[in-house]
């Protein structure tokens, strides 16, 4: 109690010292306590804290509630269709329980010699890959790939993975290309 006084004391003789009047620290320490009493400023810390308790209790609630009702799930977020870099567009895709079917467009700038396909799972754990024999697109010209031996899920729900494909342009180099591929599984 005596450090808090001298630290008032303190405060106090600095103003003065800026000001240049004379403080009566004991007028203004009665003044502060009978406008704002201690037992009221602590009833009025605990409405505050009360209050906006229970907005944010109101608002969790909310929350809640439209996430077990599905409005926020993030599937319904998720774009549909397949993406690849420049290079080679993906026209169309389609996924089954078992298998997942490309439409790929060559705009690579020549022939290109499609090498393999490789697909993740649903969850990025494991993958499902395609070894194609050679399979031949020429410039600005479409071919469909058949990637088998998936397991995709259940017809219905949300599909998300990756493409990696290889591929030569020219028979020169090798190439690989990643893109994303997100679509509802479709039955049969």
């Amino acid at each position: 109690m005596e450090r808090v006084e001298k630290m008032v004391k303190k405060l106090f003789s600095s103003i003065e010292e800026k000001v240049g009047k004379k403080i009566n620290s004991r007028r203004t320490k009665s003044s502060f306590r009978k406008i704002f009493p201690k037992n009221e400023r602590a009833q009025a810390a605990m409405e505050f804290m009360m209050t906006y308790g229970w907005a944010v209790i109101g608002v969790m609630i909310a929350l809640a509630a439209l996430a077990i009702s599905g409005v926020l799930s993030t599937n319904l977020f998720v774009p549909e269709g397949c993406f690849l870099p420049a290079g080679i567009a993906c026209m169309d895709s389609r996924i089954n329980s078992t298998n997942i079917q490309i439409v790929i467009t060559n705009n690579a700038g020549g022939p290109l010699t499609i090498i393999n396909a490789t697909v993740t799972e649903n969850n990025g754990g494991g993958f499902c890959y395609t070894e194609i024999t050679p399979y031949f697109v020429k410039e600005k010209e479409s071919a469909a790939l058949d990637i088998i031996g998936c397991d995709n899920g259940v017809p219905g729900e949300k599909y998300k993975g990756k493409i990696i494909l290889n591929y030569k342009v020219d028979n020169l180099i090798s190439h690989e290309v990643e893109g994303t591929i997100a679509q509802e599984i479709a039955t049969g």
